[in-house]
């Protein structure tokens, strides 16, 4: 007699970003409402790969005197990220970066997620109110809480808001010596405000916005519009490093809908490289033997030359929305990770003479069936 057993193992993967949902400070008439420096005029641009001729490809280095850049995304871009604060990252950048770009980009984005949390208490302070009398003096009226950390204060502290991940990121990127990074500063329909960082592969924007896993753009759309908040438009910032801070030049102000020209759509190629790809890493760890006859148990039948078998099926909420070929190894490594911390589940696969994936995607999710027999 042989026995079958049927194990069902679903795991929910949280990909509930932390955010900046504050409200717009309200224009004063009476006094000078702090701006960025060096704003140009708007200009919707009318693709995702284009670029804003209104700037300087060489872009600027903001003026750093006195406290207003630090109420002020696009100067802190360049007033925070100095040659000092690059120095300071050094050790972190090392530890972090791999010969592979796309590696190291995941590797920021695993260490956030487990070094750096959201601060909350920050994000509670009202939003910043900041004027500048005719005489020159600055009074912060209102949100003084809410300046934007030096990438130094974000890793001393461990903790930030959007806009210090948003900053660390890159200045973390720039001090692997990767350049440009980009950042890109929203504004949601209902009035409120996020940043995060990117970095540009092939084209592509891919957004990296505090945890795993990264995101094409029409992604991150889609995935503020479960969180209901709809991006109405953008400002993306091309920063690089210059003599002895960040230069940040404006690439262009995107509209929402823009976003959606960048949608990856996972196909059954994706899905098989996927699957080949965890069954490598098998070979390699376990010396496993793989068998897709071992398929049939999923209809309750166990293939001849087994005693037993079994079969461990994985759902990853939204995943398969998520999903993008530029990390289909990271991919990889990370779902087994996450799937080997079930202890049962570890158990069994040791256990196992044989085995075979299969990666589907239904709707958004994504599903992962181990199927494991012993000879």
């Amino acid at each position: 007699m042989w026995r079958h057993t049927l194990t069902v193992l679903i795991l929910s993967l949280s990909l509930v970003l932390s955010g900046c949902l504050v409200s717009k400070p309200a224009p004063e008439t009476t006094t000078q409402i702090l701006s960025s420096s060096s704003q140009p005029s708007t200009t919707i641009i009318g693709s995702s790969n284009q670029e804003s001729s209104i700037v300087s490809s060489e872009g600027t280095e903001a003026s750093c005197e006195g406290i207003l850049w630090r109420y002020a995304f696009e100067d802190a871009l360049s007033c925070a990220i100095s040659r000092d604060e690059i120095d300071s990252l050094q050790p972190l950048a090392a530890e972090l970066k791999r010969e592979d770009f796309l590696w190291s980009v995941w590797n920021v984005l695993a260490w956030e997620e487990v070094w750096l949390t959201y601060d909350w208490e920050k994000a509670k302070e009202p939003s910043p109110e900041i004027v500048v009398h005719p005489n020159g003096t600055v009074e912060v009226k209102k949100g003084e809480n809410r300046y934007i950390q030096r990438p130094s204060e974000t890793l001393k502290a461990g903790k930030g808001i959007c806009t210090d991940y948003a900053v660390f990121t890159v200045a973390l990127l720039l001090a692997m010596n990767y350049t440009p990074v980009y950042a890109m500063e929203i504004n949601f329909t209902e009035g409120s405000g996020h940043a995060a960082a990117l970095v540009n592969v092939e084209g592509w924007y891919i957004v990296l916005d505090q945890k795993l896993p990264p995101m094409d753009l029409a992604t991150y759309y889609r995935h503020w519009k479960r969180r209901n908040s709809t991006i109405a438009s953008a400002k993306f910032y091309e920063v690089s490093l210059g003599e002895s801070q960040a230069r940040v030049r404006l690439v262009g102000i995107f509209s929402g809908v823009e976003f959606l020209k960048q949608d990856y759509t996972m196909k059954p190629s994706d899905e098989d490289l996927l699957a080949a790809l965890m069954m490598k890493s098998l070979e390699e760890d376990l010396g496993a033997k793989f068998d897709p006859d071992l398929k049939s148990l999923g209809d309750g039948e166990l293939p001849q030359g087994y005693r037993s078998g079994s079969y461990w099926r994985i759902e990853y909420p939204m995943l398969g929305d998520y999903y993008h070929p530029f990390f289909a190894e990271q991919y990889a490594d990370w779902l087994l990770d996450k799937s080997m911390k079930n202890v049962e589940f570890r158990e069994s696969l040791n256990k196992s003479d044989a085995l075979w994936i299969e990666v589907e995607v239904e709707g958004k999710d994504l599903l992962i069936t181990f199927y494991l027999g012993d000879a």
